[in-house]
């Protein structure tokens, strides 16, 4: 068997296995708002009335009991998942009424009607298989892009989700949130958009078709999904587009896709937040209460308090706000190596000289900024209400995709110190955030014994915490390995160097 073949089956095997020990580390409605997704998945199909009937009003729905009501363990970082344990065991077919979920239709439809294919009377396996599903799509996803860009663009994909996905974006994917779509589609987006317009006729075709997926996966999960698709969309044609006569069929799908974002955006009530904010001040982080309901109340008080706390909001993707319901912390260390790595690929992909590369930088880089301070100021909110940083994580992982996009055949190279220290330093972050996740569920946030087995009475009943634990921390060491290996025989140097057409 040829090496190449080798890592085909082990790269995406590690990938897989690396996310679904972070899908097993949480328990049922561990992301946020779980409880409305949850209700909105079983209400999807109306062919499916045992899983969902008609509520006393058109805004409220039956559903089994156990999905109802925000888990007893959010927002209170001290409880276990274990007091969840009667809420499951509860009678299946028992129904209660609630009118949290998409029954209104403030989100798009899609993302709830796919998952909807793997409802069951049992409800925690349902859920875990939705799960597993969305890291399939993922590991999926990426194996097709890697396989269909050119040789040169190849590291750009996993480099990319190594430093910008830890611990938020490896929590979600594997998540029942919309989010999770959302996330890995925007920069699926960017990659399969560009790559179509530089591969040959078979492989434009399966890259098209991957795009394709990915803006229906972005429309069909966020509203803000579909605004950020047509975003990534109109950067993919701004660098990488050839404007040229007889390349105008080439914009034929893209203008067709923004179309159908267009309508999502329009069908979907869940932009209005965009518009015209959230507005209700509620808290986010559990711990910046004090500190927000401090912040300055007015139109340039308020601008200028969020700018200077802006940059909390974006690292609350390297795990700077907490993961789950913004209650389980992790530690600085996380964080801080997360910023660093990501800081390191941005800045060595800004030494680029292309103009439409830098104009791409720029433009995500003033949406980051823009977006968050329109809707936090809209709704009068300020840093650490409302706006999550989920939110943000889709256009910090396309600014970093984007930055290692070779341009004019010049790809971003970095050293081999640069790479030990990602490599080191996201494998740690991904260890450390997994058993801070796990030992949260388990025991609650208390100070205790460093083993996770022995008192997990909500656990998965199929392997132990610790297993998980081990088995995901391993293969995600492991899966860096392979995805940076080849980067470090590009040579030692740390500057941009010319590619092979």
């Amino acid at each position: 068997m040829s090496r190449r073949i080798i890592l085909l089956t082990l790269t995406p095997l590690l990938a897989l296995t690396a996310l679904v020990a972070w899908a097993l580390a949480s328990p049922i409605g561990a992301s946020p708002d779980d409880d409305y997704h949850q209700a909105s998945i079983w209400c999807a199909n109306p062919a499916k009335p045992w899983a969902c009937a008609e509520g006393s009003t058109p805004q409220s729905r039956m559903v089994p009991a156990a999905l109802v009501g925000t888990p007893c363990f959010a927002h209170r970082p001290d409880l276990s998942s274990d007091c969840q344990l009667a809420q499951f065991s509860l009678d299946a077919d028992a129904k209660v009424e609630t009118d949290r979920g998409n029954f209104v239709g403030a989100y798009p439809p899609v993302y709830y009607l796919v998952q909807n294919l793997l409802v069951s009377p049992d409800i925690q396996l349902s859920i875990m298989l939705m799960r597993i599903l969305n890291a399939t799509i993922f590991v999926a996803i990426s194996l097709g892009l890697w396989l269909l860009l050119p040789i040169p663009r190849r590291s750009e994909i996993g480099l990319t989700w190594l430093v910008s996905s830890i611990p938020l974006g490896i929590f979600l994917i594997p998540s029942l949130n919309p989010s999770s779509w959302t996330v890995m589609a925007i920069p699926t987006v960017w990659f399969a958009l560009t790559g179509y317009f530089e591969t040959s006729k078979r492989a434009r075709i399966g890259l098209g078709v991957i795009y394709a997926i990915a803006m229906i996966m972005a429309a069909g999960s966020r509203a803000d999904g579909a605004a950020y698709a047509g975003f990534a969309t109109l950067l993919a044609v701004l660098v990488s587009y050839r404007f040229k006569k007889e390349a105008l069929l080439q914009l034929v799908l893209p203008l067709v896709m923004c179309l159908f974002a267009v309508a999502s955006i329009l069908s979907s009530r869940q932009s209005g937040s965009a518009l015209g904010g959230f507005g209700n001040s509620a808290d986010i982080t559990g711990t910046m209460a004090g500190d927000s309901a401090a912040g300055p109340v007015g139109g340039f008080a308020n601008i200028a308090f969020n700018l200077i706390q802006l940059p909390s909001l974006w690292a609350g993707a390297f795990g700077e706000f907490g993961l789950g319901w913004l209650d389980t912390q992790v530690p600085p260390i996380v964080t801080l190596g997360g910023v660093a790595c990501f800081v390191i690929v941005v800045a060595k992909g800004a030494e680029s000289p292309g103009k439409r590369k830098i104009i791409a930088l720029a433009l995500t880089g003033l949406a980051l900024v823009v977006i968050p301070i329109w809707v936090l100021y809209r709704g009068q909110d300020f840093v650490g209400q409302n706006v999550q940083p989920r939110y943000l994580l889709p256009l910090i992982v396309l600014l970093a995709a984007i930055s290692l996009y070779p341009w004019n055949g010049r790809q971003v190279v970095l050293g081999r110190p640069h790479l030990l220290v990602i490599w080191i330093t996201v494998s740690v972050a991904n260890a450390v955030s997994l058993y801070v996740n796990l030992h949260r569920y388990i025991y609650g946030d208390v100070l205790g014994a460093l083993e996770l087995d022995g008192v997990a009475r909500g656990w998965w009943p199929v392997v132990s915490p610790t297993f998980v634990l081990v088995l995901g921390s391993i293969s995600f060491v492991l899966l860096c390995y392979l995805i940076l290996r080849p980067l470090s025989r590009s040579g030692s140097s740390s500057t941009l160097r010319p590619v092979s057409p």
